[in-house]
């Protein structure tokens, strides 16, 4: 028997739900740690580069130092100060909304887990509805729009109760979907050297590499499992006079323990070439060279 027509604006209602309340669960992750050390509006400088233990912020660069500040504009403006930093040191100060967005739509929608479980569902939507409150949207008619969508899904007066029924699969399905949609060439802006971000306005943040010589853009969705190997190949060191780094996270998208203390590889790592030769002793030299990706230190297979 086919979903009423209830059911299926409740599906709907409810995939909206997930990817629009999604990144509140990665500002938890986030500031939480921030919040319980030093408060609101101070400041939490981390003395150390990420490791395993140090859950400094979710997808962390392995390379980068970070300060951390929860803003809390609520009843004063607050003034944030930088120190002098020397002209040989990179640094930059994002500023992040409650979802994780920089003036734009987040491109949080690419963290999309699409294997939540119902537990997560769950949590998630109850998040939402308990802080939904103090964060509305700005435009009016954004506001009735997210309104009517997260009624729809359960969400009432701070709490969430899933509708009776609901089909998990097809929410899920439909978020997977709007994903998608995010990679469709149409939705790029695309600039020099293969390089594009999405549209402004869709996201103002995190531009992403393609190959132009491919037809089409290649989409690299791989999850490792615990019984697999990845052998990733690079034509060629990437030609970049900057740095560069692979970095693997776990589900919770924290780095992955492991012996070796080994989270990233890049130009600073000392990779090789088949043989043997080191892929930054000499600038000039150029040539493909593997990468290996497994759960654990195992010996790759001879193919």
């Amino acid at each position: 028997m086919p979903p009423n027509n209830m059911s299926i604006d409740s599906i709907n209602a409810t995939a909206f739900a997930l990817m629009y309340g999604y990144p509140l669960t990665l500002y938890a992750q986030t500031f939480e740690p921030t919040l319980q050390a030093v408060g609101v509006n101070a400041t939490q400088h981390e003395e150390g580069l990420p490791t395993q233990d140090l859950e400094v912020l979710v997808r962390p660069n392995i390379d980068t130092l970070y300060s951390k500040v929860a803003v809390d504009l609520s009843h004063a403006d607050v003034v944030l100060s930088l120190p002098d930093v020397p002209a040989n040191r990179y640094y930059v100060v994002p500023l992040y909304d409650f979802l994780l967005g920089n003036g734009q739509i987040s491109p949080v929608a690419f963290f999309l887990p699409f294997n939540f479980s119902v537990t997560q569902t769950t949590q998630t939507l109850q998040l939402l509805a308990q802080l939904n409150e103090a964060n509305l949207p700005v435009e009016r008619s954004d506001l009735d729009r997210v309104n009517s969508m997260l009624a729809a899904s359960g969400i009432n007066n701070g709490n969430y109760t899933a509708p009776a029924g609901l089909d998990y699969v097809q929410v899920y399905e439909i978020m997977a979907k709007e994903f998608m949609s995010l990679l469709d060439p149409s939705s790029h802006a695309f600039n020099q050297n293969g390089w594009f971000t999405l549209l402004p306005s869709m996201s103002a943040a995190y531009p992403t590499y393609n190959d132009p010589a491919l037809p089409v853009p290649a989409q690299v969705t791989m999850q490792l499992a615990a019984n697999e190997s990845y052998i990733m190949t690079f034509s060629g060191k990437p030609p970049v006079t900057g740095f560069w780094s692979l970095t693997a996270y776990d589900s919770t998208n924290y780095l992955v323990p492991n012996d070796l203390n080994r989270y990233a590889l890049g130009d600073r790592s000392n990779l090789t070439y088949p043989d043997s030769t080191l892929l930054y002793a000499d600038v000039d030299s150029d040539g493909a060279f593997l990468i290996l990706i497994q759960p654990a230190d195992v010996a790759p297979s001879s193919n």
